[in-house]
């Protein structure tokens, strides 16, 4: 008999019967699970921090989860269409994205505090930059530090879309057509973010996970709208 006790996220739930669910969650110490809950509606919301009971005879047999609410993030902001349409496609991204098993306790802790910065004016920068750890631990990670041509690290202003390495202003401007905006608060997340820098951060997340983890398919949702 396999059993362990951990803090999770809750992701999705797909029905399999009556009374029934395959719920996946994304826990600190054990990674991405999937077993059964059952009930005949979810016991919890997408995005809810969750104390997660796992039991499965085996290794290779579907478990059975028992959950405890701790946190229930999306519940916050069933009035906040925007922010809770961040948090669904957290999940979507994490669901889909990361492997079954595979351990992710830092990226887990960083998760939670984007979302404990929901409340604040800036919220949107600091899920886009979620986003970029996202891309980093699925081992798509951009170099964001310094010029890929050998330019000045105190002037990046664009990202190479064939390599995701930045590209200083002297250098890529005769390119610029052909290069991607890279926002300032990427280099320095303490400033804030204006509609410009968050829109063009979207749009460079977005181009790196279609392309690198969603094999060349969109993110289901309308990124524009959040700005």
């Amino acid at each position: 008999m396999i059993k362990w006790t951990d803090i999770g996220l809750l992701l999705s739930n797909k029905r399999l019967g009556e009374n029934k669910f395959i719920s996946s969650i994304f826990t600190k110490e054990h990674g991405k699970t999937l077993a059964i809950t059952y009930g005949k509606k979810p016991q919890f919301e997408p995005f809810s921090l969750v104390q997660t009971h796992f039991t499965a005879k085996t290794e290779n047999q579907l478990g059975i989860f028992k959950l405890e609410s701790l946190t229930p993030f999306s519940l916050f902001f069933l009035e906040d269409r925007k922010r809770l349409q961040v948090l669904l496609m957290s999940c979507f991204l994490m669901d889909r994205l990361l492997p079954q098993g595979e351990t992710f306790s830092l990226f887990f802790e960083k998760t939670i505090d984007f979302a404990s910065h929901l409340e604040e004016e800036n919220w949107l920068k600091f899920y886009i930059l979620w986003e970029i750890d996202l891309l980093s631990n699925l081992g798509f990670g951009l170099n964001l530090s310094c010029c890929a041509l050998g330019g000045d690290v105190d002037t990046l202003c664009f990202v190479s879309p064939k390599t995701g390495c930045a590209v200083s202003f002297e250098k890529g401007k005769p390119w610029a057509g052909k290069l991607l905006p890279l926002p300032s608060f990427f280099s320095h997340p303490e400033e804030d973010a204006s509609k410009e820098d968050l829109l063009a951060g979207l749009a460079l997340t977005a181009y790196f996970l279609q392309r690198e983890a969603l094999n060349n398919t969109s993110i289901p949702f309308d990124r524009k709208s959040l700005v």
